[in-house]
């Protein structure tokens, strides 16, 4: 029996119609009719957040009886500057730790990704002629811009992240270099970060098993993000494809649509108001190929920690239930403030709520393994 992958496409996107679409988004005076009824308000400051729970799983051997928060500690000693802690990674500039706070049982960081000697376009004021022609600033001396941040809490082997701007992947690769930067043995960067489970709702997966995957998210964060992720020929790359064609052949569809340029234009400058949900199964659902089948269980698990925020993970099991991705592995959303002036979380509210959901889980007896 031949078993292969097929993706289907559903969308929905308001308002209906592209006449609808272009007469919604008529501007005056700069913004559009309905921001001009809110008062051309701009996006609050406050940040939806999600705490990932991870654990650092070494290979066999590698560090004989040291945890990671130890190696991390050690670490710090050896680079106590700020200076000392900079490793370069080529997505995200240069990645340090900009506050710490390292006790015995664990250690808090702040770690802050920017890109240097990077010069900021300017746009001219009271400019007596009828075109500006756009001029750059010059880099601040000793500064970046920063891009991203990661704030940690370690303990022993587990570790309670929060990202912005960067992924958990990039996070752990900074680790490998700064253990290294600090002339620990090779095994103690023979690690990664993974999520720790729900316990229950992994059962239920492993006795069930996965049929099917959903993708769910806006054509821009399809572009922008799913389709950024280097995954080669593995599962999660032929999953990432199927997602990106289906993007690709909708957007084709739509285009034949419009009758002129236009409404093409106004297409265009909307796509990232469609929502698209794909979904990927084995020919023959349930009875498709046990390798195929494990190979998308797999592929599904791998995605979750992966997906961009605003792009949903969805897994149905062999028997029907259905599991989104975000219930499989333990973590949490908290609502916090960025700081005025800028665009910074606050440190402080930060560490509140790694520490608030560390002492959630160790009441409920799912920290540590």
């Amino acid at each position: 029996m031949q078993t292969k992958l097929r993706p289907s496409l559903r969308t929905s996107w308001r308002p209906r119609g592209i006449r609808a679409l272009i007469s919604s988004t008529r501007r005056v005076a700069g913004c559009s009719q309905t921001m001009r009824q809110t008062g051309c308000q701009m996006p609050g400051r406050p940040a939806r957040k999600r705490i990932h729970y991870l654990r650092a799983v070494f290979l066999d051997g590698a560090r004989g009886n040291i945890k990671f928060q130890r190696m991390v500690s050690n670490a710090l000693t050896t680079l106590p500057s700020m200076a000392d802690t900079e490793v370069v990674l080529t997505a995200l500039g240069i990645l340090a730790i900009r506050n710490r706070n390292v006790g015995d049982r664990k250690i808090k960081l702040a770690i802050g990704g920017g890109a240097p000697e990077e010069a900021m376009s300017t746009m001219g004021l009271r400019v007596r002629r009828n075109a500006d022609a756009e001029a750059p600033t010059a880099p601040p001396n000793n500064r970046a811009f920063k891009t991203s941040d990661a704030f940690c809490l370690i303990s022993g082997d587990e570790i309670l992240l929060m990202v912005e701007g960067m992924s958990t992947t990039a996070v752990q690769e900074y680790f490998r270099r700064l253990l290294q930067a600090a002339g620990q043995p090779a095994g103690h960067a023979a690690f990664e970060f993974r999520p720790v489970g729900d316990q229950e709702q992994q059962e239920v997966l492993a006795a069930e098993g996965v049929k099917e995957l959903r993708l769910s998210g806006t054509a821009y964060q399809a572009q922008a993000e799913l389709a950024r992720q280097e995954y080669g020929d593995s599962a999660q790359g032929i999953i990432s494809s199927l997602w990106e064609e289906t993007k690709e052949r909708f957007r084709s569809l739509l285009s034949e649509q419009v009758s002129d340029e236009r409404e093409l234009q106004v297409l265009a400058e909307h796509w990232a108001d469609l929502n698209i949900t794909t979904t990927i199964k084995a020919s023959g659902g349930s009875r498709a190929e046990p390798v195929i089948l494990e190979v998308m269980q797999n592929a599904g698990l791998d995605l979750i920690e992966e997906r961009p925020e605003n792009v949903q993970v969805t897994l149905v099991t062999r028997q029907g239930t259905v599991m989104a991705g975000s219930s499989l592995v333990l973590g949490k959303y908290v609502n916090l403030v960025r700081q005025n002036g800028r665009n910074d979380l606050s440190y402080f509210d930060v560490w509140t709520s790694l520490e608030t959901y560390l002492v959630e889980l160790i009441d409920g007896g799912r920290w540590g393994g």
